[in-house]
């Protein structure tokens, strides 16, 4: 009966993530309507959540990201030592008060850094920073999308903006504004010039040559002269007050040699890789946008209806030109899934990357399509067993339909509601009972009907404990010790009882917006094989279910309530996947400052956007079924690239 209870998460996830690679041909297709939320206040009730930090002065615009790939950068500040580095693929990258910092990408796992380390790691080595002569005291954040973060610099608080810079997951180049400003590069940690130092450098391209032998590039949208110096034994250079766009970039990796590659080969490439970044100097982004849609059974190479995701690209131009051909890096589920632009140009930039080798392509518009949705099924794959199904019905009349719930609500959030859907990734030996009686057993009860007239009764006492209990978490009007409740602070639903205790880190930092997706996933899977069964419940408890829906993954841009898909970094977006981790602090997520974010449940991600289909289903909503089939297919993809 156990393994019969997740038989249908089984086949599902090693389905999602065993299909195989898709068509390389142009796709037309429809996209999803992001609109189908509503944008009023959640029926959850409010509830102060003081134990968690504020959001961040430097966000101008409330509700404000938790889980996006640069939300580090704004709540964990501090000075050039103490802050995190962020992994912009393939720069190592901290915005501090006092201007921009990028280092070179540097693999630890081959040199004596990193000698038995048994992880790869990318670390923060040899930067330089970008700040101007005046010096910077303050930075904030002027606007994001669903791909860009651009802040702006100014030398005293209320002053005037002299820095700006659009940044971007797969950048080749770090874009800089200046603005009445004198720009300033600098090398840090003993990075002095490689040789004879010259005085000065002009012209609209210059070279900055180190004595590790990186060599950066410097672009600039006006001639100029930067005059060199050599302070604290480091590189200084430094320009005349202007307005103007610069951009930096490595010539090569040098200490971040791509997987497959040689010293000698990277070597021998600098020339045509300098080539390459002259080529595409003049065209860079100001920002991005992600389309999700579902290309039709009909034009579908492969005869199913495929999920698609497409970055487009907003770009400028610093020669003034028309050209818009945009070079950034992409990663290995990027061109495994590329339909446009090529995924392997003849001649690409090439970096090693924490999850593979980085390569660039050139289009300023990327179109990415799965092989096929995942079906709406609510039985497994195989029917029971014959020898099996007289047990089973046993265990369902005997056991299951006579123990009550006594004790769930009692629980903490992550595991009352694995129970109620009866897909917990692990519970105590103690609690097996309880999760044996939930959403997966009335389901398989249901199934089982044809072979036992009792069961119907049995079934409708194991939805009767689900609607009731369903209705103690939801959107408890009245919570005493346990429900969900939302959080106006930061625009979530968070769970009551550690808000109410004042408990930043309780119920593993549920109300610091840590492993939602799965802890809320159970809830939504249990409403919809409750909803199933019953539609008109599930339409009187569909706005609390898509409270956590907007809470999870909010299809919308224009919601005052919620941000726009917390958990998705579609660029984890770069990554293609949820993370995991939500809001982190120096004190108590020391883990995050040192290796970044991660997911550690893909299933339970999978499961989570699944559920929100089998939702949709359950209350004839085809474009919340349409949402979570794409995510689950997006998530399962690259959980099968990177984690399987």
């Amino acid at each position: 009966m156990m393994s019969r209870a997740f038989i249908v998460w089984k086949h599902l996830i090693l389905w999602l993530l065993s299909v195989a690679p898709s068509s390389r041909a142009q796709v037309p297709f429809a996209a999803l309507n992001r609109s189908f939320t509503p944008v009023g206040a959640p029926p959850q009730k409010s509830q102060s959540n003081s134990a968690v930090e504020s959001p961040s002065s430097m966000l101008t615009a409330l509700p404000a990201p938790t889980g996006l790939w640069w939300s580090s950068w704004v709540q964990l500040t501090g000075t050039d030592v103490s802050m995190n580095a962020v992994d912009m693929q393939p720069y190592r990258v901290k915005v501090l008060t006092t201007g921009l910092s990028v280092g070179s990408p540097h693999d630890l796992t081959w040199d004596g850094c990193g000698s038995g380390s048994t992880c790869i790691w990318n670390g923060y080595v040899r930067p330089v920073t970008i700040s101007t002569g005046a010096g910077l005291t303050t930075v904030d954040v002027e606007s994001y999308d669903d791909l860009s973060v651009t802040f702006r610099w100014r030398p005293t608080a209320g002053g005037a903006v002299s820095m700006r810079a659009t940044l971007m997951q797969g950048m080749p180049y770090i874009t800089v504004q200046f603005i009445a400003a004198a720009p300033v590069f600098e090398t840090i940690l003993g990075e002095v010039w490689l040789g004879t130092r010259p005085a000065s450098l002009t012209g609209s391209k210059m070279k900055l040559l180190c004595s590790s032998s990186i060599t950066w590039l410097i672009y600039s949208s006006a001639s100029t002269t930067l005059t060199t110096s050599s302070p604290n034994n480091n590189i200084r250079a430094t320009g005349p007050s202007f307005t103007a766009t610069m951009r930096l970039a490595m010539q090569i990796p040098r200490f971040s040699i791509p997987y497959g590659w040689t010293r000698a080969n990277l070597l021998g490439n600098a020339t045509a890789f300098e080539s390459l970044l002259d080529t595409y100097k003049d065209v860079y982004p100001t920002g991005g946008s992600v389309t999700l849609g579902i290309q039709s059974a009909l034009d579908s190479p492969t005869g199913k209806a495929r999920p698609i995701l497409s970055y487009t690209f907003t770009t400028a131009n610093m020669a003034g030109g028309s050209s818009t051909d945009l070079l950034m890096f992409s990663m290995p589920h990027h061109r495994n899934r590329l339909v446009t632009p090529a995924a392997n140009p003849t001649l690409a930039l090439t970096c090693k990357g924490v999850r593979g080798n980085l390569r660039t392509v050139v289009g300023s518009t990327w179109t990415l399509a799965y092989p096929s949705l995942p079906d709406i099924t609510w039985a497994a794959t195989k029917p029971v067993d014959p020898t099996y199904v007289q047990p089973i019905i046993s265990q369902l009349l005997s056991t299951d339909v006579n123990n009550g719930l006594n004790g769930l609500t009692r629980f903490e959030v992550y595991k009352a509601s694995q129970q109620l859907a009866d897909m917990p990734p692990s519970l105590s030996p103690n609690m097996i009972l309880l999760r044996m009686l939930q959403a997966r057993t009335a389901q398989i009860a249901s199934e089982l009907t044809g072979f036992n007239n009792s069961l119907v009764a049995a079934v409708t006492i194991l939805q009767g404990r689900l609607k009731t209990n369903l209705a103690l978490w939801l959107s408890p009007q009245s919570p005493v010790d346990y429900g969900l409740v939302y959080d106006p602070k930061w625009g979530g639903i968070i769970s009551y009882n550690p808000a109410k205790a004042n408990s930043r880190d309780a119920q593993r930092k549920n109300n610091a917006y840590w492993h939602h997706l799965s802890q809320y996933g159970p809830f939504l899977y249990a409403a919809a094989v409750t909803a199933k069964a019953d539609p008109t419940w599930g339409n009187t408890v569909k706005s609390a279910v898509l409270g956590l829906v907007r809470d999870m993954a909010n299809p919308r841009r224009d919601d005052p309530w919620f941000p726009p898909a917390r958990a998705m970094d579609w660029c984890a977006g770069w990554a293609g996947h949820a993370w995991e981790v939500g809001l982190v602090t120096s004190a108590t997520d020391g883990d995050i400052v040192n290796f970044g974010r991660w997911q550690e449940l893909s299933g339970s991600a999978v499961a989570a956007y699944y559920s929100m289909a089998l939702f949709g289903s359950a209350v004839s909503d085809p474009e919340l079924m349409a949402w979570g089939q794409v995510l689950a297919a997006i998530e399962a993809d690259s959980a099968r690239m990177y984690f399987q």
